[in-house]
């Protein structure tokens, strides 16, 4: 028991109990019962004290599990909204490389319809050299 409670005196006036501060000398001179009765309504006192610290520090605790639940919190906010940005921008990406692919693609087939006819064209021109290199031949030999 607290050394501080000894020296405590509990007046009971009407139905609230009160506490007041007394000397060791005043408890030396009260009846026995009454000592007995202030001893034990002190140990009750202090009992429920105690209780109540155990209580506040609790609360303490809690509070600060709180605060830190709290930082973790905002913290996995941040990181969503990050992320958030981030699929944005991603999604742009994608977005913007399917276009360029599109306008490869028709550059693609551009190119190629274009290579068609000069495919064409250069297989003639290699038709027409071909031949004139035969003639070529036969007008040497004719001219040995």
């Amino acid at each position: 028991m607290s050394h501080i409670f000894q020296y405590f005196h509990i007046l009971r006036n009407n139905k609230e109990p009160r506490i007041l501060f007394t000397s060791p000398s005043t408890i030396a001179r009260a009846p026995t019962g009454q000592v007995h009765e202030m001893r034990s309504r002190l140990a009750e006192l202090e009992v429920e004290r105690e209780s109540a610290l155990r209580v506040q520090v609790a609360a303490e605790q809690l509070q600060q599990e709180v605060q830190r639940l709290q930082r973790e919190a905002a913290e996995a906010r941040a990181q969503l909204a990050d992320s958030e940005v981030r699929r944005v921008a991603a999604v742009q990406e994608v977005q913007d490389l399917q276009g360029i692919a599109e306008k490869l693609q028709l550059e693609v087939e551009r190119l190629a319809a274009e290579a068609l006819p000069m495919k064409e064209y250069l297989e003639e021109v290699l038709l027409d050299l071909i031949s004139t290199r035969q003639r070529l031949q036969r007008v040497s030999r004719l001219c040995l």
